[in-house]
């Protein structure tokens, strides 16, 4: 995951990049976001999570993030609507 983190540069995109094997959680229980919202020491309120899989935006609905589908099958690559999706949730 590492090498993939540093190829994109995530770290310089996101406060904190949570990585499923680190933490111990998929995205499909609440401990990986629960672990996000520590580091952020934020609430889920004031949080966005963005998945592919609709799946994945259960746990984190629950807990209280706003949560977003991004349909790769779209292929969206320019990210036309995740940008109108988090400009409607007020994020710039």
């Amino acid at each position: 995951m590492d090498a993939i983190i540093n190829h994109h540069g995530w770290r310089n995109l996101f406060d904190v990049v949570a990585v499923s094997a680190e933490v111990g959680s998929t995205k499909k229980y609440s401990e990986i976001f629960l672990h996000a919202l520590q580091e952020l020491s934020m609430r889920p309120e004031e949080c966005v999570f963005i998945d592919n899989d609709e799946e994945n935006l259960v746990a984190p609905r629950e807990l209280g993030l706003t949560v977003m589908f991004f349909d790769h099958e779209m292929n969206d690559v320019d990210g036309v609507r995740v940008r109108k999706g988090l400009r409607k949730v007020d994020v710039v």
